[in-house]
């Protein structure tokens, strides 16, 4: 069915049923508007002509049906696989859900000048030495490289980053050791450093 309307003085259409009830949704059209279809004996008002006046306005849009969803299981590790903090820290009804340790790219810059310090001058002094007095202890020398990596190797390998279901645990060195507890519930915000090597190992 092709309608006109008469609205203000002017005369508008034909439109289809669907125009006039998208426009009625805008606003462009009300219902006090006249109308006039084939078949009509006279200009009535959109409210009363067949098919509008029951939907005068638009139907309520009824919420989507909320979908049932299974509960999220969280992972857990054993409490056994933690470290000596860690194990000491956790409260009874406490669950480990993720462990990790600090990033190996700790050891780039150490690896770096250990490679320099073997090829340029642990190597050349441990041959010199063996040169000259041909005693095995010049190649105690060899040890300096070693004496370069090995505190971050002592971090890497005693540090301990425990997620549980209701803190954050931090425990970074053995020595010279620094820890940190927090709630998750407390924490709002994090922030993240990280210079040119961290950024292209990522």
């Amino acid at each position: 069915m092709e309608l006109y309307i008469h609205r203000n003085g002017e005369q508008f259409g034909p439109y289809t049923e669907d125009q006039v009830r998208s426009d009625l949704l805008a606003g462009t059209i009300q219902l006090t508007d006249l109308a006039w279809y084939e078949g009509a004996e006279d200009w009535t008002p959109l409210s009363d002509v067949p098919g509008f006046a029951q939907r005068s306005t638009p139907p309520p849009v009824r919420p989507a049906a909320l979908r049932a969803t299974r509960p999220v299981e969280l992972p857990q590790i054993s409490r056994d696989s933690l470290g000596s903090y860690a194990s000491s820290t956790l409260q009874p009804n406490e669950t480990p859900l993720y462990k990790t340790s600090v990033h190996w790219i700790i050891f780039v810059g150490t690896g770096i000048l250990a490679f320099f310090l073997l090829v340029f001058l642990a190597l050349p002094m441990a041959i010199g030495i063996q040169a000259e007095s041909h005693s095995p202890a010049g190649w105690l020398a060899l040890f300096l490289p070693v004496v370069v990596v090995l505190p971050g190797v002592v971090v890497y390998t005693t540090s301990e980053l425990v997620i549980t279901d209701r803190r954050v645990l931090i425990k970074v060195g053995f020595v010279r050791r620094r820890t940190l507890e927090m709630f998750i519930s407390k924490i709002e915000s994090v922030g993240v450093s990280q210079g040119l090597f961290g950024r292209l190992f990522d």
